[in-house]
């Protein structure tokens, strides 16, 4: 049996997080444990739940992807 990644998605776009979302819940070995429109909604369940797969946008508003990837907010 395979593992199952738990899968967090951060995308600000309403449409590509969809679309993303999508992807993760057709693909067998991710479960999907969030996804979020900013890195400030994101905070807790980062910190709260073990998510082995980020799938991140860069251009975040507020937090960039670059900033919460490196933790230097």
């Amino acid at each position: 049996m395979e593992k199952v990644l738990n899968c967090l998605v951060i995308e600000d776009d309403k449409d590509v997080n969809a679309f993303v979302c999508d992807m993760v819940n057709q693909t067998a070995f991710l479960n999907l444990a969030g996804n979020y429109f900013s890195a400030d909604a994101a905070l807790e369940t980062l910190q709260n739940r073990n998510i082995e797969l980020l799938i991140l946008d860069i251009n975040l508003p507020a937090i960039d992807g670059v900033c919460l990837l490196l933790k230097n907010c």
